[in-house]
């Protein structure tokens, strides 16, 4: 049973609620926390890819969570919640002028930012003013929200992990592999409201551009699918990608995209699993290096318990070619 503040009778997140309460058994001296809370409202205009932004399937678990942390003692029980929210469209502004609304008013204690893509770093500074915790969720992944950046975001709380770091990852990735060059495809969200393209471009581009053995061959950007050249793209990423990175925000956009990939021929084991056999700079010193004529022809093997791919010689192919 929850019980809520206000008049009318209210239920979870996820629903036209804007007020609730957490359950506690009631006790002398109770300690009430309240919290600030921003959702992004579902409009087709906007994109989201999810009603609520997926609220309506983990904003129950909040009172379920406090229940297991009284449970378990890590909570007094003489501590509630009581929780303040408002759906918003992902505006700056709009979003700053509420939570503004509810530290002085409502006298919030704690802020939960909304998880579009570029209100939270506005809010992390109004938290910081008034020295309230600020968490993130759900897709605030802007690298300037990471959890080191305690400089600019003193009080902020974050376990998301964010674009820096999957930048990164990714360029570790290619050079644990010896790979060299990739494609990359995106297409963004122009309002910047739900998705993170763009800023995880950014981050590629920096990570990149931080090392030399790494490097981008062939970048797109696709604003529609409806009206931009997907057969153009297609048969550069065909002619010049072996490794292709997509990045879409739009989900349906996604999926026409990757109909184009298949109707281009980019759907067959040699599209998707073939690479370029080379000398390996770090051989063992007991083998010999294969002189490079002799390697004009090799078949990729990927190995089930393995995480390279090894190019062998494929001597009577080349007998066969007269080479």
């Amino acid at each position: 049973m929850v019980a809520l503040t206000g008049t009318a009778q209210q239920t979870m997140p996820g629903n036209a609620v804007l007020a609730f309460t957490t359950p506690s058994t009631p006790v002398a001296n109770q300690t009430l926390i309240k919290v600030a809370m921003l959702v992004a409202q579902n409009n087709t205009d906007y994109g989201l890819p999810r009603k609520n932004a997926a609220l309506r399937d983990s904003g129950g678990a909040i009172p379920m969570a406090l229940e297991q942390l009284w449970a378990d003692e890590i909570l007094p029980k003489s501590v509630n919640f009581s929780f303040q929210w408002h759906y918003g469209n992902c505006n700056e502004a709009s979003a700053l002028g509420r939570i503004y609304k509810y530290v002085k008013e409502f006298d919030a204690d704690a802020i939960i930012a909304t998880p579009c893509m570029d209100v939270p770093p506005m809010l992390g500074h109004l938290a910081s003013n008034f020295n309230l915790p600020m968490m993130v969720w759900g897709q605030s992944m802007a690298s300037i929200l990471a959890s080191s950046n305690n400089l600019t975001y003193p009080t902020l709380l974050n376990i998301v992990p964010n674009y820096k770091y999957m930048a990164s990852g990714l360029v570790s990735l290619m050079q644990y592999f010896n790979w060299t060059r990739f494609g990359f495809v995106l297409q963004s969200d122009i309002n910047g409201v739900s998705g993170g393209c763009n800023l995880f471009a950014r981050d590629i581009d920096k990570a990149v551009s931080e090392q030399s053995t790494v490097s981008i061959n062939l970048k797109a950007r696709i604003f529609n699918t409806q009206t931009s050249d997907l057969s153009t793209i297609v048969n550069g990423l065909r002619k010049r990608a072996r490794i292709i990175l997509l990045c879409f925000d739009d989900v349906t956009q996604l999926r026409t995209f990757a109909l184009s990939l298949f109707d281009g021929g980019l759907k067959t084991k040699p599209a998707m699993k073939e690479c370029r056999c080379r000398q390996q700079k770090n051989a063992d010193a007991g083998n010999r290096k294969m002189p490079m004529p002799a390697m004009k022809k090799c078949r990729c093997r990927q190995m089930k318990n393995e995480k390279k791919c090894r190019c062998r010689q494929i001597k009577k192919e080349n007998a066969d070619a007269g080479e």
